[in-house]
């Protein structure tokens, strides 16, 4: 019966679901959005779990009666008989989800690995240092031009010099061609006003793009993932709609999040 009781637990939270502990307190589910683990490394999206006093989600013995094909009283007496073998000086363990001790939740490895399926960390190029190589580069430049200087005026016969009348040249002043501006295949421009369904922001370009095949490879049918230039051009934006509203940007995030945790932490940003 502990068992049971514990997987139904465990179910529950893997579902995305808050589950309230009559007399102990409830058990929520926390979506993190993708981070940078340290200078090398982006983490990716990941859910855990944390505890709180109040009463939310679903309740147990709700669970357990329509599990068990039982009514409400039924269901509560499995549950009181669950929790005397589970807490212990007001200590609740709960075997393959996590621990219950000072209003705090130590959740199980079994759990976190449930919770969010393996997902390899990126890994971030570092971006070279190219001003010691420019600054050697102009010295040796320098230092090439005074040696052409100095072998080409070293025993010149002199010259004499004549001196010409002024020729005074109107030269018709031209105007500066404008630049052109040369676009990247692979971002787009955003549009001002729109709203972005977003997965995730990049530093480097190759890892929006790693993500960007990663989520048209599986849900291609679904979404268009497409990577937009951010922060001024020098951060790269991906995301998976774009709408007129957030709402709409809100309801396509929901429709994916029940496919997949894969869209958990997802959020919305609208351009100005």
């Amino acid at each position: 019966m502990v068992a049971e009781v514990n997987k139904l637990i465990s179910n529950t939270l893997v579902q995305g679901r808050d589950i309230f502990l009559p007399s102990v307190g409830t058990l929520v589910v926390r979506k993190n959005a993708a981070s940078r683990a340290s200078s090398t490394k982006m983490a990716p999206p990941c859910r855990t779990v944390t505890f709180t006093g109040e009463q939310r989600g679903e309740s147990v013995i709700a669970l357990i009666g329509s599990k068990a094909g039982v009514d409400n009283a039924r269901a509560e007496e499995i549950y009181q008989q669950w929790l005397e073998q589970t807490r212990k000086d007001d200590v609740v363990t709960i075997e393959g989800v996590g621990v219950i001790a000072e209003r705090k939740f130590t959740e199980d490895k079994a759990l976190t690995a449930l919770l969010n399926p393996a997902m390899k960390s990126v890994v971030l190029k570092p971006r070279r240092n190219w001003k010691p190589y420019l600054i050697v580069a102009l010295l040796l430049l320098i230092v090439a031009v005074v040696l052409a200087l100095l072998f080409c005026c070293k025993d010149e016969p002199a010259v004499e010099v004549v001196e010409q009348p002024a020729v005074e040249q109107v030269v018709e002043p031209q105007p500066e061609p404008e630049p052109v501006a040369v676009k990247d295949p692979d971002v787009e421009d955003m549009t001002p006003g729109a709203s972005y369904a977003v997965w995730g922001v990049f530093a480097e370009k190759s890892n929006a793009l790693k993500y960007k095949n990663l989520l048209a490879r599986k849900y291609g049918h679904k979404i268009t993932p497409v990577i937009y230039n951010y922060k001024d051009n020098t951060m790269y934006l991906l995301a998976i709609a774009e709408k007129s509203t957030r709402y709409q940007c809100l309801d396509t995030i929901y429709r994916m999040q029940e496919l997949d945790g894969l869209f958990d932490g997802m959020w919305v940003y609208t351009y100005k």
